[in-house]
């Protein structure tokens, strides 16, 4: 049973709790309280606690005894903050695992579980999920160097809201919010933290989209003719007739048609992760383009149909979707309705390449080739009934494909 002892204005406490060879070890704690019946009942307290500690575990129990007794210490001096609250946790759950817990702040989280996902991200989306982080981090200022439990949901709607502010489009705000969750839900998947804050943060209502529409036949021809070159002849072509993506269609080499067959084999950049490759039929004037691309790269002595163009970037000012532009000024095609941005958003047009996409969806639907079809052409996968459809026979694509209107 505790002892009470005075120690100046406050009472000390004495009590003994037996050891592994039999023994008994006098503990001291000190009460900080001068009132002889709060001074009591802390001793008690601290000597049930103690007395537990070490019947619950023989082989560790004192170890255990000594950090729970530090840490009644530092709650009656009124030190026992946060931070040392976790150090005496972590050196608990040392003593029963042989290893501390590990705690990560937001900015340290947030850096590990980006380098984790690298092998399996594209680079623009790698560079997409760390503008996120970045933004995130520089949002919540000291804060970032805080536990990840303190994020809460307040702080993500109030980032959510402010990315809005700063001009960026709803959809926009939505993609990062799901870059975001990203990392929560694997902490939370962890236990690190308890729930994912950003799962049960609400996406904006999309209100500023603006539809994409496809090309006529005719400005299609337009745009042929006032390609600067036959490689990007070759990257409309790919475009309106495999709808393909400009980044895709410019890192295409020889190795990848199939002549003989009149097929096209790749992996969607944004796919590559998975590593399934598609197929494609080609249409008889995207064909002739390719066999004359091919050729033309066999005398270059090297892989790339469109060398010059895949050494760009895609995006700047000088990149080839601002140089893509410049061919639909000339050819007198226009870029459609909009919706103007502001601060960090950009103003969003209905038609710039990516529209090449929505023409050859849009020239199969009004050949009347039926939907799951099409979606496998232009690798649409958003629903499940296009997966049943992966082991179609290349003939039933190639039917479609031939469909398609011819431009010369």
């Amino acid at each position: 049973m505790a002892s009470l002892r005075r120690r100046g204005k406050n009472f000390g406490a004495q009590f003994r709790v037996p050891l592994e060879d039999g023994t008994w070890k006098l503990v001291s704690v000190t009460t900080e309280t001068g009132d002889a019946r709060e001074a009591k009942r802390a001793a008690e307290i601290a000597e049930q606690m103690a007395l537990k500690a070490v019947a619950a575990d023989r082989t560790h129990g004192m170890r255990y005894c000594d950090v729970l007794l530090d840490a009644i210490r530092d709650a009656g001096a009124s030190r026992l903050t946060e931070v040392k609250a976790r150090e005496y946790l972590s050196k608990i759950a040392e003593i029963a695992r042989g290893r501390a817990l590990k705690t990560y702040s937001v900015k340290v989280w947030l850096g590990e579980f980006l380098e984790l996902k690298k092998p399996n991200l594209a680079p623009s989306t790698h560079s997409a999920y760390k503008w996120c982080y970045d933004s995130f981090i520089k949002f919540l200022g000291p804060r970032a160097d805080a536990g990840l439990e303190h994020v809460e949901i307040p702080d993500i709607r109030s980032w959510r809201d402010a990315q809005k502010a700063s001009g960026l489009s709803d959809k926009r705000v939505n993609n990062l919010l799901k870059y975001l969750s990203g990392p929560f839900t694997k902490a939370a998947k962890s236990g690190m933290i308890p729930i994912n804050p950003v799962a049960a943060t609400e996406t904006l209502r999309i209100t500023d989209s603006v539809d994409r529409k496809p090309f006529t036949v005719e400005e299609v021809q337009k745009l042929l003719n006032q390609c600067p070159n036959d490689e990007w002849r070759l990257l409309l072509l790919m475009g309106v007739y495999c709808g393909m993506r400009l980044g895709d269609a410019v890192n295409r080499t020889v190795d990848d048609v199939d002549s003989k067959e009149g097929t096209l084999t790749f992996i969607p950049e944004k796919k590559k992760r998975h590593g399934r490759p598609i197929t494609l039929p080609l249409h008889p004037t995207l064909k002739s383009a390719m066999i004359a691309a091919i050729n033309a790269a066999k005398q270059r002595e090297e892989k790339l149909l469109t060398p010059t163009l895949a050494s760009m970037e895609i995006g700047g000012k000088a990149g080839l979707s601002c140089q893509f532009l410049a061919i639909m000024k000339a050819a007198g095609v226009d870029r459609g309705t909009s919706v103007q941005g502001t601060g960090r958003g950009r103003t969003r047009f209905a038609r710039s390449f990516h529209s090449t996409r929505h023409t050859a969806a849009t020239w199969l639907a009004n050949q009347g080739v039926e939907e799951d079809l099409r979606m496998l052409l232009t690798d649409h996968e958003s629903r499940e009934v296009a997966k049943r459809y992966t082991h179609r026979s290349i003939e039933l694509l190639r039917s479609a494909v031939t469909k398609m209107p011819t431009v010369s």
